[in-house]
């Protein structure tokens, strides 16, 4: 690849950025709106507040993927190794931000704040560090988790036994909270390895689970 379309690759990926407005800037902390000059759909933009320094191009990547999507409020968004949700701003809360010296149309166009899921993780909006640096084992685990969806405690302690008054669906986090006492189908897709790996790093599991699974119950 010659230099010239290394350069035009660049400036493309460039283009698709949003552009980045300070809205306050308190020590270490940062608050941004992020907007797309020419967005589809028209005039969406996004506050993101708290950005630690290091993770403001981050989270511009990170959003960037949303030009050209709809977004609604209380989406789960995942990109860049960050996880965010989506809230969608009152009126109300939009006029607060019209006495700030930003000239954005934030007035008029849809406003969403994004707000990290991980909002106490030392590695700011992304999923606290692996234990042991095992970051491929971890996310093995919990794509098969995110893939089987539910969870089903066993009462009687005995898999085997799939009469209907045995059965009770449960969250993942009950699951993991009752590890060494409650028979639960968490590690029936994982691998021996990392169902050691849950079981030895349980309050590691249990903080994720904590934050990406939502209960599930019967209805």
């Amino acid at each position: 690849m010659n230099q010239n379309s290394m350069s035009g690759e660049k400036n493309a990926a460039l283009s698709r950025l949003p552009t980045i407005y300070c809205v306050s800037d308190e020590g270490d902390e940062v608050s941004f709106i992020y907007s797309f000059n020419n967005p589809n759909p028209p005039g969406t933009e996004f506050l993101v507040t708290g950005v630690p320094r290091g993770k403001r191009n981050a989270v511009a990547e990170a959003i960037s993927f949303l030009s050209g999507r709809n977004v609604t409020n209380a989406q789960r968004i995942q990109s860049n190794g960050l996880l965010l949700m989506s809230k969608l701003m009152k009126e109300d809360e939009k006029k607060q931000l019209q006495t700030t010296q930003m000239a954005t149309s934030y007035g008029k166009v849809p406003l969403f704040e994004l707000i990290p899921m991980y909002q106490n993780s030392t590695n700011w909006g992304s999923r606290p560090f692996a234990p042991q640096g095992c970051d491929e084992l971890v996310a093995s685990i919990i794509k098969k988790w995110s893939q089987q969806v539910s969870f089903v405690w066993f009462i009687d302690g005995n898999p085997g036994n799939c009469a209907i008054f045995n059965l009770k669906w449960i969250g993942l986090a009950e699951a993991l909270e009752h590890i060494g006492e409650w028979k639960v189908d968490w590690d029936m897709n994982l691998t021996e390895e990392e169902r050691d790996f849950v079981v030895a790093h349980t309050p590691y599991f249990l903080e994720l689970a904590s934050v990406e699974f939502v209960s599930i119950t019967p209805h």
